[in-house]
């Protein structure tokens, strides 16, 4: 009986730890079962998928800004936010550094044009008509990338050099790596002069070429602005007898064109022509007034603050005159230069100026 009581209490023993184990690791496994997915509540799904809801429109939806600049295109939606970030932050800088528009655009669909038109109407609807630039079209749709220009750019950048540019990428694009092809397209705008700004379409490639080794002769510091008119002057500017007469523009361009058949076909008035007499030269290249100087002397040390030079020489097209900032006592010269031997020996002159 003794043992009996000895045997039922180590066996009441035995059951009591029992019980006490299976109550110490019940918690434990309850807390590592993840509640059902629909008890959750609405706060913590909402928090659980807020980082990939998020990232998606970044990555494909949303432009990339720079101060309200918008300068890539990515139609097909293949750029991350980065990415389309860092791109835009380049070209914003190439257009202030070379006062030019820029762009890319990526599309999975030409909307049945050819690849050529679909980036001129890209271009003309991000930056409008007239304007100096290129738009680097990356066409996922026929696979044919082009780099389109207008302006002073299609002098600049050269069909050859375009081309250049998208057989180098071409492997890259294949291969989907955007982010380097990008890079790879983007180095034509390091073709574009950084010293010899020519926007009024005056000098031939040759010349840009000779006066951007004459810049770098001053690492750049010093460089030549043409404008056909100052920003904020909408009226379209004919041309005058201040334009280099061996420096015709783009073959091709509209002015061009015009100017080349009313001078073949003998329809221009002769008033209308370029002066060729002492008395319509001097009418033609009357001193600027004060004001309109001060006005291009302030534009002209707004640009040079802006292009990072120590030096700059403007001329206005429309109102015959120029400016010289940060090289004393050479202007009247360089203006009479100018209206005697042309744009270009005028910047023979500054340049020569500049190094002395």
């Amino acid at each position: 009986m003794k043992r009996f009581g000895v045997t039922a209490a180590a066996l009441a023993a035995v059951l009591f730890m029992t019980a006490c184990s299976s109550s110490v690791h019940e918690p434990d496994t309850v807390e590592e079962t993840a509640p059902p997915a629909a008890t959750q509540p609405a706060a913590a799904q909402a928090d659980t998928a807020a980082p990939e809801d998020m990232e998606a429109p970044d990555a494909v939806q949303q432009p990339a800004e720079t101060d309200g600049e918008v300068r890539i295109f990515d139609e097909a939606g293949v750029l991350d936010g980065e990415t389309m970030r860092r791109h835009n932050d380049s070209l914003c800088r190439l257009a202030q550094m070379r006062l030019i528009e820029c762009g890319i655009c990526i599309t999975a669909s030409l909307e049945g044009q050819s690849p050529e038109s679909y980036a001129a109407g890209r271009y003309r609807e991000a930056f409008g008509e007239g304007t100096d630039g290129f738009l680097i079209l990356v066409n996922n749709d026929t696979g044919q990338d082009v780099i389109y220009t207008e302006g002073a750019c299609s002098i600049c950048l050269g069909a050859a050099q375009r081309q250049a540019a998208v057989m180098r990428a071409t492997p890259l694009l294949v291969g989907e790596q955007y982010d380097a092809a990008l890079d790879v397209l983007e180095s034509v705008g390091e073709l574009i002069p950084a010293a010899v700004l020519d926007r009024a379409g005056v000098f031939t490639a040759e010349q840009m070429q000779a006066l951007s080794d004459m810049a770098a002769w001053q690492d750049n510091t010093c460089g030549v602005l043409l404008l056909n008119r100052l920003p904020g002057e909408a009226a379209e500017i004919p041309p005058t007898q201040a334009q280099d007469t061996d420096a015709p523009t783009e073959e091709g361009t509209e002015a061009a064109e015009t100017a080349g058949d009313e001078q073949d076909s003998g329809e221009v008035p002769e008033d209308t022509e370029r002066a060729e007499t002492e008395e319509d030269t001097a009418a033609a290249a009357r001193p600027a007034s004060s004001q309109e100087l001060q006005a291009l002397t302030a534009y002209a040390q707004t640009m040079c603050e802006q292009l990072g030079m120590r030096s700059l020489l403007v001329f206005d097209m429309a109102h015959t005159h120029c400016a010289v900032v940060g090289c004393d006592g050479v202007q009247d010269g360089i203006w009479q230069t100018w209206q005697e031997e042309g744009a270009y020996a005028a910047c023979e002159m500054y340049f020569q100026k500049v190094q002395e």
